[in-house]
């Protein structure tokens, strides 16, 4: 055998036991918020109805651009108040009675129902306080007249404020913290926030009802029929 061929076996020989050198794993890449409302849902938190320990930020898997664009634009005209009723139209009530039954199953009423009576592009509102230790959900349901309705949770009222969370599903009902989830106040310090209601199309009476796990549960609401409660101008 030759000298050139005999140095080409030692070669192949040494060689073939030899490994490439390690290659250096990639970084995970950081990825920036999904949207504009997830990266304001700083004071908000979902819990799960399954794993209470485990918050999240609130964020929406499909939030409708164009309820989100109608809302913001009338931020700066003036809200109808969510006033308390003790007797809601009666139809109504029982509507959002069987709601809450599908939405919120596991939940029952906490507080009074609040109403108003509002035209297509009006929206009322009520100040919440959420605790850290709550888990609740929010209902609206659009009576006689109404074909779309919206419910936002908001920093405040007004142009300045931002959207927190916000209701997902079509037609006369908008919920926020159904569907085996419900809504918490930031830890610590908790959250005050408005609960917005909007009439998108249609016009008409609006109950809404937050929905508490844990809570006692009220006698039914629309036990007596009711005229619509009286709004401010």
């Amino acid at each position: 055998m030759r000298f050139g061929a005999r140095c080409l076996l030692l070669a192949l020989a040494v060689c073939a036991g030899c490994a490439p050198p390690p290659r250096k794993k990639a970084k995970a890449p950081v990825l920036a918020p999904a949207s504009a409302t997830a990266s304001r849902a700083v004071k908000l938190t979902t819990t799960s109805y399954d794993r209470p320990n485990e918050l999240a930020p609130v964020t929406d898997d499909h939030p409708d651009p164009e309820a989100q664009r109608q809302f913001e634009a009338r931020l700066g005209q003036a809200a109808l108040p969510l006033l308390a009723t003790k007797e809601p139209q009666r139809v109504t009530a029982a509507a959002l009675d069987d709601t809450r039954r599908g939405e919120a199953p596991n939940m029952a009423a906490a507080g009074d129902v609040f109403a108003a009576t509002l035209a297509e592009g009006q929206r009322a509102t009520l100040k919440i306080s959420l605790r850290p230790t709550d888990c609740v959900a929010f209902i609206a349901q659009g009576g006689l007249g109404v074909v779309e309705v919206d419910l936002f949770l908001t920093t405040s009222d007004g142009p300045s404020g931002h959207i927190l969370a916000e209701d997902t599903s079509v037609g006369p009902i908008a919920v926020i913290g159904g569907r085996g989830k419900c809504v918490s106040g930031a830890k610590g310090t908790g959250t005050e926030a408005v609960l917005n209601v909007a009439v998108r199309r249609g016009a008409g009476l609006v109950l809404v009802r937050t929905y508490a796990r844990g809570a006692a549960e009220p006698p039914p609401t629309g036990a007596t029929p009711a005229s619509d409660p009286k709004t401010g101008p």
